[in-house]
């Protein structure tokens, strides 16, 4: 049969257990949460890097075209060019009119997404940090859990040893 002292610490270490147990496990899913926030922040950084691709794409092909309608101008103004070729001169700035307010279209969207993902980058790194507050709160519990069990340990001991010295 099991002295109250026994069963008490019987208790004290299934207890010390459990929650040993359930430090490891949440040390694990805080491991598995920072593996996946890092291959997610890896592919946030690639998807801005493809956004500032299609920026400075955007900044250069606005250039070409500018430098572009300008030679353009320059030609119409030292030419005479008859109707037709006004006329289809005047069909490709529209197209070319098309083409910019389509790659301002196409950068506005890269922004709003760039955006976005900032934002849920952002939220990632703050769940990671209250994960590793909370972690860090439950090591000091351990710590308490595991003095406590040192004391109750020492003070049981000595009732042993005192009993011993009686008998």
């Amino acid at each position: 049969m099991c002295s109250y002292g026994e069963q008490e610490r019987y208790q004290i270490e299934v207890e010390f257990k459990r929650l040993t147990n359930k430090i490891r496990d949440q040390q694990d899913l805080l491991n598995k949460r920072e593996c996946a926030f890092k291959e997610e922040s890896t592919e946030l950084k690639a998807q801005l890097e493809e956004g500032n691709k299609v920026r400075k794409l955007f900044k250069e092909k606005c250039q070409k075209l500018q430098d572009e309608v300008t030679s353009l101008i320059n030609e119409v103004n030292e030419r005479s060019t008859t109707i037709k070729k006004l006329r289809d001169r005047s069909n490709y700035y529209e197209r070319l009119e098309a083409t910019i307010l389509s790659l301002k279209e196409d950068l506005e969207e890269s922004k709003k997404q760039n955006k976005e993902l900032l934002q849920a980058l952002e939220k990632q790194e703050n769940e990671v940090l209250e994960l590793r507050h909370w972690l860090e709160e439950e090591r000091k519990i351990e710590e308490n859990m595991k003095k406590q069990h040192r004391e109750r340990e020492e003070q049981l001991q000595v009732e042993v040893n005192i009993l011993n010295d009686k008998l």
